[in-house]
Formats: structure tokens, C-alpha cells, sequence
């Protein structure tokens, strides 16, 4: 019997199928980013493929070649006539589900296609939602072949790790593309996109200067419509009016010297509108914990307060006039004026959702507080008073 029996588990292996129908892994072609230009009446669309092999870090075996980085585009009347014709040319299947990354250039804003641009990722059901999402004025083939550091995979750039660097040094927090298209469609908030550039100043490998990825700055969005780029220099402020902060260092200067340093951490804003004589108006606190790393001018603890609070305010109030300049409210001090008084900013706010004028911060107070001295000896306080 058990002979009879092991014969007819036999025969079933012999005649079981298989999963016939799953590919194998080296039969498809990854995708890991998208991006879009436009150009002379057409969209151009770019795919960045990359060596999934390159991307393990193999403890103690140093990485001998750098990674290989390929780079398709084509162009068509549509970005759906387009991406036709990258995959009649990709040798195999395309695989867009390991996308992490779409950029599109400022072509694509000027031009008033961005929505048309979101609508194709949105119908493509393999990209997904949580992938970053940056805007350029380089060349995206450029930007897709930024260099690495020790010939790690380009996985670990800004472009596709953006994260760990904003940890450090919190500027223009990087978006995810559901967080961009929630912020669009958001009634009295602005929205944008970081800003990547190529730099080449920084950093040399053998000698040579390297390609490497920053963010320069961020494109803004009010109600839907593209408002303009503004500089990461002149956007400086604006982190402190993000809860996202999470820590940013602040120089500050002397005669063109550096007096001191401070790393500043979490903001915590409080922001009360008001509305009178049909105008908005807002008063904003603000307090940062505060680390001091760097003393190089004597003074007094209040005199590096009173100099800090008023960087830091001036800082907020020309990221404030740099939006007022483009009609952005860069600020989204018209969000909590919309949330406390829905009636009074639909009465204010015009075609597209602007509620601010140049005299719309009536209070605006930063408010310090110390962590940590770095064990620096500030000039006692009766010093001072006897000096005046």
C-alpha cells in the first residue's frame, strides 16, 4: 500500500505546472525615478534604471567599481505617447512599482502642465503616492547621474534619501506626492516643491570636482497656480515657522566674521489672526530650544540672546516679504486665519486665496531658550551694566 501511495505522489509532481506566468527578476527592468520636462510643444520623459546589486552594502568587502546608472527619455505629444515609446525600446518589461523619486523641471511649471503631469503618475497605478517628489531648473539626466560618495548606488543621494540630511540640517523640507497633491488641493495653503541643483565646489574625488546633489531653493503654489522659485537663502526663516524642523545652525556674522553659532531645534509657533477693517492680520510667537557650538566674540549671554532674536525675526520676516513678492503665502499664516475665522478670510482672501499685505505680521516675538553652552564663559552681566 505505502509502495501504491508514494507511485501516486510521484506521478502528481510529475504532472504539477508550475507558476508559469511570474518573471524572473533578471528578466525586469526597474525604474527607481521618473521625471518630466517639456519642451517645444512636448513632453519629454525620463526613466532612471538602476543595478539593485550596486545597492547592498556587503560589511567589510570594499565596493571595487562605481554603479551603473541608466537613463532613458523620450518625447511625445502626451506623457502616455511617451512612456510608449520608452518601453518599446527597453529591451524587457518596465517595472514601475520601485519608483521613489519624480522630478520635473521648470518647464513643466511654466508651461501650466504640472497637473497634466500628476494626473499621468495618478493613472498609473504601479507609481505610488509616497514617493518624493522635487523640482529643477538642471537637466534631469544630470540630475538622475549625480555622483555618490564610495561608489555607494545612487539610492543614497538626495535624490532618493533626502531624509537623513534634513535631520541635520532642516531647510526646505523634502515632500512626498501625497503630501504635494493634499497641499494643492488645500483651500488656504500654499504648497512647493524642493529645488535640486548640481554643485560642483564642494567635494573632490581624486582630484576632481564632484557632481553632487543640493536643494538651491523651492517652486510655490498658490491655489493650484505656480507662483515662482525663490532662493533657499531667501527662504531662511521659514524653518522657523515649520513644526517639521528639526535642527539648522545659524551663524552669526560680524564685519563679515563669524561671532558665534547656534544650533537651533523644533520650533514650537503659536500664530492668533485677526481681522479688522477687512484686512488679516497675525501676531506669532515663536520658541526654539537653542545649543551654542561656537563663541568667538565676548559678550554677554543677553547680548547674544538680543542678537539671535533679532537675526531670527528679521530671517522670518523676509521669507514673509520674498512670498509677498511672488502673491504666495509662503508663511501659510492665511491657514490659521481660515481655520479660526472661515467666514472672515473668504470675505479677505481674492481669487487665489491671498489674504496678506506688507503690514500683515502686526507682533512678531522669537522667543530663546538655552540647552546647552558648549561649556563657553560668557562676559558677566555687572561687566556689562559698569561698561555703559
Amino acid at each position: 500500500m505505502k509502495t501504491i501511495l508514494c507511485f501516486i505522489a510521484g506521478a502528481s509532481l510529475l504532472l504539477t505546472t508550475g507558476c508559469w506566468g511570474i518573471l524572473e527578476i533578471q528578466t525586469v527592468h526597474y525604474v527607481t525615478a521618473v521625471g518630466a520636462d517639456y519642451k517645444n510643444g512636448e513632453f519629454v520623459l525620463y526613466a532612471q534604471m538602476l543595478e539593485f546589486a550596486d545597492a547592498a552594502k556587503l560589511e567589510g568587502q570594499p565596493k571595487t567599481k562605481k554603479p551603473t546608472v541608466y537613463v532613458g527619455n523620450a518625447a511625445g505629444k502626451s506623457l502616455w505617447d511617451a512612456a510608449n515609446k520608452l518601453q518599446t525600446t527597453a529591451q524587457q518589461l518596465l517595472f514601475w512599482e520601485q519608483v521613489s523619486t519624480i522630478v520635473v523641471t521648470e518647464n513643466v511649471l511654466k508651461a501650466d502642465k504640472l497637473l497634466e503631469f500628476l494626473e499621468f503618475t495618478n493613472r498609473d497605478k504601479e507609481i505610488r503616492y509616497n514617493s518624493w517628489i522635487f523640482s529643477t531648473k538642471e537637466n534631469i539626466e544630470d540630475i538622475f547621474k549625480a555622483q555618490t560618495f564610495f561608489k555607494f548606488s545612487s539610492l543614497y543621494t538626495l535624490l532618493h534619501e533626502p531624509k537623513d540630511q534634513y535631520r541635520q540640517s532642516s531647510s526646505i523640507s523634502p515632500v512626498r506626492l501625497y503630501q504635494f497633491i493634499r497641499s494643492l488641493k488645500d483651500t488656504a495653503r500654499s504648497s512647493y516643491l524642493p529645488s535640486l541643483t548640481l554643485k560642483t565646489d564642494n567635494w573632490r574625488e581624486d582630484g576632481n570636482g564632484m557632481k553632487l546633489l543640493e536643494v538651491d531653493g523651492a517652486n510655490l503654489f498658490q491655489t493650484k497656480r505656480w507662483n515662482g522659485w525663490i532662493s533657499r537663502t531667501d527662504l531662511t526663516g521659514w524653518q522657523w515657522v515649520n513644526p517639521k524642523t528639526q535642527s539648522y545652525p545659524v551663524a552669526l556674522l560680524s564685519d563679515d566674521d563669524i561671532s558665534a553659532v547656534m544650533v537651533f531645534e523644533k520650533p514650537r509657533i503659536h500664530i492668533r489672526p485677526q481681522e479688522k477693517w477687512d484686512k488679516a492680520y497675525f501676531d506669532i510667537t515663536i520658541t526654539l530650544d537653542a545649543s551654542l557650538v561656537e563663541l568667538r566674540e565676548e559678550m554677554t549671554e543677553n547680548e547674544l540672546m538680543e542678537r539671535y532674536t533679532k537675526l531670527l525675526e528679521g530671517q522670518i520676516l523676509h521669507a514673509f516679504q520674498e512670498g509677498i513678492r511672488i502673491h504666495t503665502d509662503v508663511l501659510n499664516l492665511g491657514d490659521s486665519l481660515y481655520r479660526s475665522n472661515s467666514r472672515a478670510w473668504r470675505r479677505i482672501a481674492d481669487n487665489h486665496a491671498f489674504v496678506l499685505h506688507n503690514d500683515a505680521i502686526r507682533h512678531l516675538k522669537v522667543d530663546i531658550h538655552f540647552k546647552d553652552t558648549g561649556e563657553y564663559k560668557f562676559v558677566p552681566q555687572k561687566r556689562e551694566d559698569e561698561d555703559r
